[in-house]
């Protein structure tokens, strides 16, 4: 069976850079407008740090069905278990409404995998389904 992937890039760096802009010409001209030099300082910086975060950064997630295995990953987080230990596959909503999965493990262990590394869709637990593993609804 072919392996499954599902990656997630919360900001492009493209993206970023025109809403950067796009909000500081804005700013610019609100601010000239007021007269305040300060304002139209402080409005062409604003989003100077959000730009280079994201680029440096660049935070990815998502999460690999392959060869038997499920990878998931996110900054800083990392985690694989083999889908003949996994029990059942539930999914779950937060409170913040983002898609969530809750993994019961045949050794009664739970694992849940970061939001950020869930598919919003439930093409993640139909290729779990296929692969064999118990979905709950």
């Amino acid at each position: 069976m072919r392996s499954v992937e599902y990656r997630f890039e919360r900001r492009r760096p493209r993206s970023t850079l025109w809403a950067s802009l796009g909000a500081s010409v804005i700013f610019l001209v609100g601010g000239a407008g007021l007269g305040s030099v300060s304002l139209v300082i402080a409005a062409a910086v604003l989003p100077l740090p959000f730009l280079i975060w994201s680029i440096l950064l660049d935070p990815r997630s998502g999460v690999e069905l392959a060869a038997g295995r499920l990878h998931w990953w996110r900054p800083g987080e990392t985690g694989e278990v083999a889908l003949s230990q996994v029990l059942r596959a539930q999914p779950e909503r937060g409170e913040d409404s983002r898609p969530r999965m809750l993994l019961a493990l045949r050794d009664g262990r739970m694992i849940r995998l970061p939001p950020e590394s869930v598919p919003a869709s439930r093409s993640l637990l139909n290729a779990l389904a296929l692969r064999g593993v118990a979905v709950a609804d």
